[in-house]
């Protein structure tokens, strides 16, 4: 029997449409609550309901905040 190692992923692979946790893929689990949710007014909201801080809104391409990369265009 094999041991179980916990990990930890990058807050960008939860909700990004594949499957990293195997067998039981909750990192794909209620995505559709991020549509739902309100943010606060310190923050952004991207295209995908997600919320970012507005102190990171347009600050590198290379390394979006929001998962559908919404917060380093210019809308």
């Amino acid at each position: 029997m094999h041991d179980q190692i916990p990990w930890r992923l990058d807050w960008r692979e939860v909700c990004d449409g594949k499957v990293d946790c195997w067998p039981f893929p909750i990192d794909e689990k209620d995505c559709e609550k991020l549509e739902e949710n309100e943010c606060e007014l310190n923050e952004y909201r991207c295209l995908n309901g997600q919320c970012g801080a507005k102190a990171f809104l347009l600050d590198d391409t290379l390394s979006p905040d929001c998962l559908d990369r919404t917060d380093e265009s210019i809308q």
